[in-house]
């Protein structure tokens, strides 16, 4: 699927090893990350995502704005801190 001239996007459908997989993905990237996801509340992917902006990756995550995430035990504010952008959704 091209998105224009200069960038591909790339859509892939992962149904086991679901955690490794977006681990190895975190981990080898090397420009941009962009999430989207209703809620995210795993420590590992996180730390991982984390780890994408302090080793200089433009990371963008979007996720809702409810008590899953609000509650979830990550800091997201850490991620702005280091440089990510976060965006929340009420829809």
């Amino acid at each position: 699927m091209k998105r224009n001239s200069t960038h591909t996007l790339k859509v892939t459908s992962i149904f086991e090893n679901i955690e490794a997989s977006i681990l190895e993905y975190f981990y080898a990237a090397e420009s941009n990350v962009s999430i989207a996801v209703a809620w995210f509340t795993n420590k590992k992917i996180f730390k991982a995502v984390l780890d994408c902006i302090s080793r200089g990756v433009n990371v963008s995550l979007i996720t809702l704005y409810d008590q899953i995430n609000l509650n979830g035990g990550l800091r997201f504010q850490k991620l702005i801190d280091l440089g990510g952008k976060l965006y929340l959704s009420t829809n």
